[in-house]
């Protein structure tokens, strides 16, 4: 059970629960009326993709991934206040994954998605679901996924996924709450010294760094470092969470996107 710590928390307060990961391997191809769709799509935008191409494509879609999780979170509250997503690349079919959480859960939530945050979207997700469930528990699900229709129309710099993969964190009230921060407009050497900042100031049993911090932060000696996975923008972070060593009492977690010359803290104790 992870409580929040520090003064910095999100409105209306948030534990962590319990987080469940899972990985999904080879997905499923797109129906032909959706290869045909794509296709004249591409043509009508002067683009080169043909319904071949669509046709070998293989995909396990942001609803699919969620709605196969929900059975290994094990049983939730009879009332979920909000359900979040939070991704950095597009879903790969034109579904409604939030249109699913919401009548899939108990008490029919509200149900958003948060994109184009890059590899700090959960953090953004996080701050955001406290702000709307109130006084009910939440659910937030951080999404990364291989498969994009028009991989070239992604913007330059962002982090593909090398992996179909969700983390999925319940979230239930409390006081004091997550101590989740989000700074803009750091360059990567303004990022470093805040986290170091961070390290020294609140001296956690163990730092979980993104990807966009590795290499580049020299934590301080004695704080143990959990790395999270290259090629999982959005889950990699929250994965090596829930394999962090339990003995840690107190926990950092950061990452920085330099896309989008942003850093995501937040603080935890269990």
């Amino acid at each position: 059970m992870y409580v929040a710590n520090g003064s910095a928390g999100v409105p209306g307060g948030l534990r962590l629960d319990r987080i469940v990961t899972r990985s999904f391997t080879t997905g499923r191809a797109y129906e032909p009326a959706l290869t045909e769709y794509f296709a004249d799509l591409a043509e009508h935008h002067g683009l080169p993709q043909r319904a071949a191409h669509f046709a070998e494509l293989r995909m396990n879609t942001f609803t699919s991934m969620v709605g196969r999780t929900l059975d290994a979170l094990g049983p939730l509250p009879a009332r979920i206040g909000a359900a979040v997503l939070a991704h950095s690349t597009p879903d790969a079919e034109p579904l409604w994954p939030s249109s699913f959480l919401s009548g899939a859960l108990p008490g029919e939530p509200l149900s958003f998605a948060i994109a184009d945050h890059g590899v700090t979207a959960p953090f953004t997700a996080l701050r955001l679901a406290a702000a709307y469930a109130g006084t009910e528990p939440v659910l937030l699900f951080a999404l990364d996924q291989t498969t994009v229709v028009l991989d070239h129309t992604v913007p330059a710099g962002t982090v593909m996924p090398t992996e179909d993969r969700v983390a999925v964190l319940l979230l239930e009230p409390s006081s004091p709450g997550l101590a989740v921060r989000e700074l803009p407009g750091m360059t990567p050497e303004d990022a470093v010294a805040v986290v170091l900042a961070e390290l020294t100031t609140s001296r956690p049993d163990a730092v979980v760094l993104g990807t966009g911090l590795l290499g580049h932060c020299q934590v301080p000696t004695g704080i143990p470092v959990v790395k999270a996975r290259e090629g999982l923008p959005c889950t990699g972070l929250w994965t090596a969470l829930a394999d962090t060593d339990p003995q840690a009492h107190t926990l950092l977690l950061a990452d920085y996107d330099p896309n989008l010359r942003s850093l995501g803290l937040c603080h935890l104790t269990r």
